[in-house]
């Protein structure tokens, strides 16, 4: 019974959304058939296997994607990505180029987490997630609140405390701005620099560029 639901499992990889339902339902058919197996053999090598194969498919997923700059004043989109959710907890939290940079060079992994977490909170919000009971993994586009310019980090967290412990946790960097730039390297290596409205394309005039070079060793 474990590898026929293991069957089931690799069929249910081959789901495509936008296609057709064809595998929607096969993880939920391998939590029965695996159940099923439990109670028959509940001692048995095997139903060890398919309680694991069950924490498995009952596990939780969660990730979001944004575009890097957004529009001053105005909602924006993300990408959620998930599996086994039903609701997701963000916050925005204020931040600059300088901070980040100081912040990536020195945290990492959970460190890097809670100093992110710590920056002042901008706003909180949360968003319900579609989730039928198929056990299968899901995008679905949300509307993210319109912020003023700057420099933010968007935190999202399954928990409305943002604990990095015993959660499932990720974050994006946000900036607010209406301005874009293009550079193009000359024959000489120095370089040209064009900055351009991000909503227009008009050109901007008048304006001061601080430019940065980074030498690792």
């Amino acid at each position: 019974d474990y590898r026929i639901a293991q069957w089931f499992v690799k069929k249910a990889s081959m789901y495509q959304p936008l296609i057709n339902d064809n595998h929607k339902w096969d993880k939920k058919t391998a939590i029965e058939v695996c159940k099923e197996a439990i109670k028959k053999f509940p001692e048995s090598f095997g139903a060890a296997e398919c309680k694991n194969l069950i924490s498995s498919i009952e596990s939780k997923a969660m990730n979001f994607n944004i575009e890097d700059v957004n529009e001053n004043g105005k909602p924006f989109r993300a990408l959620v990505t998930s599996a086994n959710v039903n609701k997701i907890y963000f916050k925005v939290v204020k931040t600059s180029h300088l901070e980040l940079r100081k912040i990536y060079r020195k945290d990492y992994g959970e460190k890097l987490y809670n100093k992110l977490n710590s920056l002042p909170t901008v706003k909180t919000f949360e968003q319900d997630i579609t989730n039928d009971g198929d056990y299968q993994s899901h995008n679905m586009e949300i509307k993210m609140p319109e912020l003023p310019y700057g420099y933010y980090m968007i935190l999202s967290s399954l928990t409305p405390d943002f604990k990095y412990s015993n959660n499932l946790t990720a974050y994006a960097q946000c900036i607010v701005s209406d301005i874009t730039t293009i550079e193009r390297r000359k024959d000489e290596g120095t370089y040209d620099f064009y900055a351009y409205n991000r909503m227009t394309g008009d050109p901007l005039k008048n304006i001061s560029v601080q430019v940065w070079h980074e030498k690792y060793n």
